[in-house]
């Protein structure tokens, strides 16, 4: 997903495939962690959907909203359901 390229100017990149995320770093290293730490949040970002999608599922909880920035869902316990 993340790779780490070369530019013209001679600085290394951290990019992602999946998303516009890029940054320039001072050396390969430092490029290759970098990307390697933004896959790592897409990867628990996936966990998270994946939780949020069983709790939506589950008779116990109802949608209440979805977060503006990136329309993450917003649940609550339904009153009506015991614990």
């Amino acid at each position: 997903m993340s790779t780490v390229v070369l530019d013209l100017d001679g600085a290394f990149v951290a990019t992602c495939g999946a998303c516009p995320y890029t940054e320039e770093c001072p050396t390969e290293a430092v490029a290759e962690r970098r990307a390697a730490a933004h896959e790592r949040v897409h990867a628990r970002r996936a966990g998270t959907m994946a939780l949020l999608r069983r709790i939506g599922e589950s008779p116990a909880f109802e949608r209440i909203g979805s977060t503006g920035r990136d329309g993450g869902p917003i649940y609550r316990r339904r009153s009506d359901v015991p614990k």
